[in-house]
């Protein structure tokens, strides 16, 4: 009898609240996941987007130098 009274009251109340701690865990993941994945893609956007820094075209000159830049760090790396 008193085995019963466990599965038929205290049960439900039980998983219940655990299913309202589950429900509020899993929206609170959910929303901040959702509110980082718009922050990445407004960060894309910014950048790439039609105003963006890497949508400029850069001037030739620039390009080399930064190249030649490059190419000269990873050679002292090499022999370093």
């Amino acid at each position: 009898l008193d085995t019963d009274w466990i599965y038929r009251r205290i049960l439900p109340v039980w998983s219940l609240g655990v299913a309202r701690v589950a429900d509020t865990a899993y929206r609170g993941v959910v929303q901040t996941g959702y509110s980082r994945v718009v922050r990445l893609i407004e960060g894309v956007y910014r950048h790439y987007g039609p105003e963006g820094i890497f949508a400029r075209s850069w001037p030739t000159g620039s390009t080399v130098l930064w190249v030649a830049i490059i190419l000269c760090a990873f050679l002292l790396a090499y022999y370093l």
